[in-house]
């Protein structure tokens, strides 16, 4: 188990290859090179921020917590709205004055898993030597003076791993945007004081999200099987195996571990189920 809170957790600002007005509160991280690689962020915008029509190699769930923020040609997603972005599927962004979004980023069921941040700050710096990044597309004159053209992200990817990244097909033709607050909260048989809403379930490698709702005093327990977890604490405080945890804090769940919550306080906790691959290994 690792925990994390959100006014102690280290700050980075934006990759080279992406315009500024936005940075991040680094909750968790996985492993580096590994196929289920991950990054639990808290993105904050304070200005405009703009990408251009891009698509990832890798999936996406976004929580608003605080304002909103626009994409894929005039859609809004709204504070309290769940959005899921599957790889391969484009996209754009848009955000407008102050939001602040839970971002996860881990691999897609494709498999092609997920580059970290640090070789993504550090290989996009190091670009910057031999071309520009403007408007989130990397420019750059080969040897023979001809003008090249690429999404950043798939620019600072390819110099990474030294081939051409290969884009899988995407499952969904838009990003999916769902209404937590239409979902209905069932309780749990045999637990009492706890309810949870499945939000969503989106691939066949078992990326999944919910709600889990507390009252005082009442105990849920988080089983890493047989895949990675993650929970976010939305409202509340409490402990996770005699640990504290408070409004914002991020709990780590590893493969074949079981945390017990317990709440002090009525908590909602947001809760992702990373995909699973039978052998999750560095590619």
């Amino acid at each position: 188990m690792i925990i994390s809170h959100r006014d102690s957790a280290p700050t980075r600002g934006t990759s080279d290859h992406r315009p500024g007005g936005i940075g991040f509160v680094a909750l968790l991280s996985g492993e580096v090179g590994a196929v289920d690689n991950f990054d639990l962020s808290i993105s904050i915008t304070t200005g405009d921020f703009f990408t251009p029509r891009h698509r990832h190699n890798f999936d996406q769930v976004r929580y608003i917590l605080q304002g909103e923020f626009s994409f894929d040609r005039g859609r809004v997603q709204r504070e309290g709205q769940l959005g899921y972005f599957c790889e391969g599927t484009y996209y754009e962004q848009k955000g407008v004055g102050q939001t602040e979004t839970l971002l996860l980023q881990c691999a897609g069921a494709s498999g092609s898993g997920y580059m970290s941040f640090d070789q993504l700050y550090t290989t996009a710096h190091k670009l910057t030597e031999k071309g520009k990044f403007e408007d989130g597309v990397y420019t750059w004159y080969d040897a023979q003076g001809k003008k090249h053209n690429l999404d950043g992200y798939q620019a600072v990817w390819e110099e990474v791993n030294g081939r051409k990244l290969e884009y899988p097909q995407a499952r969904y033709d838009a990003a999916v945007l769902l209404n937590p607050e239409s979902f209905a909260w069932v309780p749990l048989k045999c637990v009492p004081g706890v309810a949870v809403r499945e939000l969503g379930h989106f691939n066949e490698r078992g990326l999944a999200v919910e709600e889990a709702t507390l009252d005082a005093g009442a105990r849920y327990d988080v089983s890493g099987a047989p895949s990675r977890n993650l929970v976010f604490v939305l409202e509340g405080e409490g402990t996770a195996n005699g640990k504290a945890l408070r409004k914002h804090s991020a709990v780590q769940v590893e493969r074949g571990e079981t945390v017990a919550i317990e709440a002090g306080s009525p908590m909602v906790l947001f809760r992702m189920r990373l995909p699973f691959f039978a052998q999750a290994i560095a590619a």
